[in-house]
């Protein structure tokens, strides 16, 4: 899209029941700003990057199509195209940084591919933690993740991470995490798209694999990987099935009702704590989006009951283990298809989900507290 709009409304409520009024907004990159926007604000901004990168509606460039925020900035991926939307050939991707300066978002800096290749998808996957940006290139080859490091006021290259297990469509890098000491990079594509996540562990100066994590009890297509998150030893994983379908004419779905891999830190290393799965089945998509927090796990089902849903999971089941589904959220006022859940992102109190099928595609959100 040629812009991108957004508008942030207060709301808050008890999370016990989850309850929320739509937002309207283009998602995900509002999520970002709910976060970064004082309590008791509101916000209504465009947000294109100062260079005009991002070209007329009518051509595309997936400009939001990942977004995070650290230390008051918001990070904004530019793929340049994503497999559920085709894109004119010959896009280099790109990342871009916007700071607040009073009431205003402007962009303070922007990256590309420290390699002038085009094509890469660079920015379909992108998270930052302390002094580490990390972006991912699916398209890069089988995929890649480059790997950034705070100089200033500025990003400087690091390191350009490659998986050799990943053969062809692997788009090793489509989705990462990090918490500045853990990396994880997901491989939907990977193992007849059953999908693969890569971890690694900051030594010294670099990186090292210490783990491949497979969704080899996955049917085939299940995407595991399309979603990754991690934070204080506890990371998850989503592998919600396929939706190139989402546009008319483009591959075939593999709608399934996902599920979402936990893995815990222990003193042995990480290991896998449980496979959570939503409670209607179905083609729900469960773990099209995950987000951990404060040690719970949120994962969007972006099918369930035609609108989505997001899944609110809370460690401690039945003897004090396991995991327990506390919450289902909805948003009774979706239309159908919103696509609520393809996005979601929880900090402290706050949970927002992003509906980028809303509108057409302009997208909208819902906040809880």
């Amino acid at each position: 899209m040629g812009h991108v709009e957004a508008r942030l409304e207060t709301l808050r409520q008890d999370r016990d029941p989850m309850k929320s009024r739509l937002l309207p907004f283009a998602a995900p990159i509002a999520l970002a700003m709910a976060l970064a926007t004082a309590p008791g604000t509101a916000a209504a901004q465009s947000m294109p990057p100062a260079d005009g990168s991002v070209p007329a509606v009518g051509a595309l460039s997936a400009f939001s199509a990942s977004v995070t925020i650290a230390d008051g900035r918001i990070f904004v991926g530019r793929p340049g195209g994503l497999e559920i939307f085709p894109m004119p050939s010959g896009r280099q991707g790109g990342v871009h940084v916007f700071g607040r300066s009073g009431d205003e978002w402007t962009e303070v800096a922007s990256l590309s591919p420290e390699r002038a290749q085009s094509e890469t998808a660079f920015g379909a996957g992108l998270d930052v933690a302390g002094d580490l940006l990390v972006v991912g290139a699916p398209m890069d080859g089988t995929g890649a993740v480059h790997v950034y490091r705070r100089d200033g006021d500025g990003w400087t290259f690091d390191e350009r991470l490659t998986w050799d297990g990943a053969g062809a469509g692997a788009r090793f890098g489509q989705a990462v995490a990090t918490n500045g000491e853990d990396l994880i990079a997901g491989a939907p594509g990977a193992q007849s798209g059953r999908g693969a996540a890569v971890l690694y562990s900051r030594r010294g100066g670099g990186w090292a694999q210490v783990a491949v994590w497979t969704g080899a009890d996955e049917p085939a297509g299940a995407g595991f990987g399309t979603s990754v998150d991690v934070e204080n030893g506890l990371a998850a994983v989503g592998a919600p099935g396929e939706m190139v379908a989402l546009v008319p004419g483009v591959g075939t779905p593999t709608l399934l009702p996902g599920s979402v891999h936990v893995y815990r830190r222990g003193t042995d290393g990480w290991s896998m704590d449980e496979r959570l799965e939503g409670p209607a089945g179905g083609q729900a998509a469960l773990g099209w989006s995950v987000a951990v927090s404060g040690g719970e796990i949120f994962a969007g089902a972006p099918l369930e009951t035609g609108t989505g849903t997001v899944h609110h999971f809370t460690p401690g089941g039945t003897g004090g283990t396991g995991w327990t589904l506390a919450h289902t959220i909805r948003a009774d006022d979706a239309p159908v298809p919103a696509g609520f859940g393809m996005s979601v992102a929880a900090s402290g109190d706050d949970v927002l989900v992003g509906g980028a099928l809303i509108g057409g595609g302009l997208g909208g959100g819902w906040a809880y507290r």
